[in-house]
């Protein structure tokens, strides 16, 4: 029996809900926690491979941001293209502040995300 359309829509719907989430999650941990990128990587991996289909739907917001992957594109070198990373991190940060507080807990648990969690 075969993926249809309709299928294959909700699928790319429902990755696309959860992408969103995993990305917060992870600019949580390397712009607010500081959490070093190898460490904020096996935590993301654990959260995707635990927790997807738990994952909370976040709604766009209506702004996001500043900076687009365009901005970052435009770099001249390596120097200024970790830069502007940089920046447009921050610029999506702030556009997505309305899910701040979600992208701090664990999927549908409510309690804080640990670092040290075993799958």
């Amino acid at each position: 029996m075969g993926t249809t359309d309709s299928n294959r829509r909700e699928l790319s719907r429902s990755y696309q809900w959860s992408t969103r989430h995993v990305h917060l999650v992870g600019n949580t941990l390397k712009l607010k926690r500081k959490v070093p990128t190898v460490e904020a990587t096996e935590v993301l991996d654990r959260l995707v491979d635990c927790h997807s289909d738990e994952l909370p739907r976040l709604e766009s917001p209506a702004d996001y941001g500043d900076m687009t992957v365009v901005d970052v594109a435009a770099a001249d070198d390596l120097d200024e293209h970790s830069k502007l990373v940089l920046e447009w991190a921050h610029s999506a940060w702030a556009a997505w502040e309305h899910h701040h507080e979600r992208s701090k807990s664990g999927p549908s648990s409510g309690r804080p995300l640990s670092l040290h969690e075993q799958s």
